[in-house]
């Protein structure tokens, strides 16, 4: 990885149990590049993703800088964490007790507290 390179994967699998579904991905983004994945449905570009994210397991070697994120495009949740533990998630970087409080003075206190505990599927069909 060179200075231009702001991005660099060498050789990233991806199995989901006995499938290999990404075999050995590699490429470089270099800094102020802007890329597109594209392909057929079920080819592998969210695994990419979510691979690049941390998301799932993998293999391989990953340089990206720390302040790299995802941004979903179905404004998805993780449906295991209640509202407050979503709203967390993406504070992740900053310290336990900075982000209880940044969540504690989130809008949700509007709608009451009742909501913050709760669910994904309370919310969504």
């Amino acid at each position: 990885m060179n200075d231009e390179t702001h991005i660099a994967v060498v050789g990233l699998r991806v199995k989901y149990c006995e499938l290999e579904v990404l075999h050995g991905i590699d490429f470089e983004v270099k800094r102020g590049e802007f890329v597109a994945i594209v392909g057929k449905s079920g080819c592998g570009k969210s695994s990419l993703l979510h691979a690049l994210a941390g998301f799932i397991q993998r293999e391989g070697e990953i340089k990206m800088p720390s302040e790299i994120g995802m941004v979903f495009q179905n404004y998805a949740v993780f449906p295991w964490l209640t509202v407050k533990g979503n709203m967390a998630f993406g504070l992740g970087s900053i310290n336990g007790k900075q982000r209880e409080r940044v969540v504690a003075q989130s809008p949700t206190r509007r709608s009451g507290s009742r909501f913050s505990a709760r669910s994904r599927g309370h919310f969504y069909g």
